[in-house]
């Protein structure tokens, strides 16, 4: 029998602290995305990571319903990510300045699944972290453009131009790297 997200959290309200390890492991992989995305950095992903499950350990108590849960888990593993990197200094500011190509075109016919995909995973760590973010938010993890501005507090209308400027700027880099690997 499947537990859902009110059941766990009441039963973890009411003591029973075994329940977290659904918690744990419906979503730590996602939030270790997340931080990958974001950070660029195994090790720096890795510890927000732990970061993000002990505060939401900590915080559940405070979860209101107003969203998913998972959407809150999320929200926090963002705003972690942000508080990690402010203390290094490090600014997440979003790139308009790139030349947008319509012209795009991929030529993939001679390439197995296998070489796309490194390509396409190469080509996404290239891109600034609030772009890879939002792109995985959208593609992989199919969030809607609501539950990305509860995570990242943009507006639907900036989420839009990251996703479509993150769109053309992912093709020029993957159409570089298939023209270079030959």
């Amino acid at each position: 029998m499947k537990i859902n997200d009110s059941e766990i959290i009441e039963s973890f309200l009411k003591g029973n602290r075994d329940v977290f390890n659904i918690i744990i492991e419906t979503h730590t992989k996602f939030v270790y995305n997340i931080c990958l995305s974001l950070l660029k950095n195994i090790h720096d992903s890795e510890d927000v990571t732990q970061e993000v499950f002990i505060l939401i350990f900590n915080n559940l108590n405070k979860f209101n319903n107003s969203s998913s849960l998972k959407t809150w888990i999320y929200k926090i593993t963002y705003n972690q990510c942000l508080k990690f990197l402010k203390k290094r200094k490090i600014n997440l500011d979003i790139d308009t300045s790139e030349i947008i190509n319509k012209n795009i075109e991929i030529k993939y016919s001679e390439r197995d699944d296998e070489e796309i995909s490194k390509i396409l995973n190469e080509s996404i760590l290239e891109l600034n972290p609030i772009e890879s973010l939002v792109l995985n938010l959208f593609y992989y993890k199919e969030q809607s453009l609501k539950e990305i501005s509860e995570i990242t507090n943009l507006s639907n209308s900036n989420i839009r131009v990251i996703l479509h400027r993150s769109r053309i700027k992912l093709f020029q880099i993957i159409n570089k790297k298939v023209k270079s690997r030959g």
